[in-house]
């Protein structure tokens, strides 16, 4: 699906005119919350494997629905890292996403699970994927007080956040989703 929307549903709809028993299939939210209604459509089931923005489960209620997944929603996920920074002291919370549904997901996840400590970020960047400089909002960020930075985004823009805070040194922790174990973060 090339990590595409349009490409995701185009694929989903050739699967289904093939008639196919199940399919496994998408790791970008984006391209699953598009293609999803035509799975659930014909009544065949996806088995969504790492897309983990919270609307890939969210569109049909559980008991009607042919839509399933196996990694945790970040409806999960972002209240879990949420309490374990507070428990670390972490409550100046920067909150870098990308434009995309996981990004927007993530963000709100993110921003429900500080509510729930009575907390707001204190500060929050929006970005296009392929962005390849965030200086100035990570300068924002830490101007604002912020002493943990949380990710979420999808591709190389996690390794641009962390080699922008090492650029205008600032030395906080980096935190996010399963995207951060990606090689192209590691390397």
């Amino acid at each position: 699906d090339e990590g595409k929307p349009d490409s995701g549903l185009r694929g989903a709809q050739e699967l289904m005119r093939e008639r196919v028993v199940a399919t496994l299939g998408f790791c970008n939210t984006g391209v699953a919350v598009k293609a999803i209604p035509v799975f659930q459509q014909a009544q065949s089931p996806l088995i969504v494997p790492c897309a983990a923005g919270a609307p890939v489960t969210a569109q049909f209620p559980a008991a009607e629905s042919y839509i399933f997944r196996n990694a945790p929603s970040d409806a999960i996920q972002a209240p879990f890292v949420v309490n374990d920074l507070v428990r670390r002291g972490w409550t100046r919370v920067a909150i870098f996403a990308d434009t995309t549904p996981y990004g927007e997901a993530g963000l709100q996840s993110v921003q429900a699970a500080l509510a729930g400590h009575r907390l707001k970020p204190a500060h929050v960047a929006r970005f296009d994927l392929g962005v390849k400089d965030l200086s100035d909002a990570l300068r924002q960020a830490r101007d604002a007080g912020a002493n943990v930075v949380f990710s979420y985004t999808v591709g190389p823009e996690n390794a641009t956040i962390a080699k922008g805070r090492q650029a205008i040194k600032w030395d906080v922790p980096q935190v996010g989703g399963w995207p951060l174990s990606f090689p192209f973060f590691i390397q």
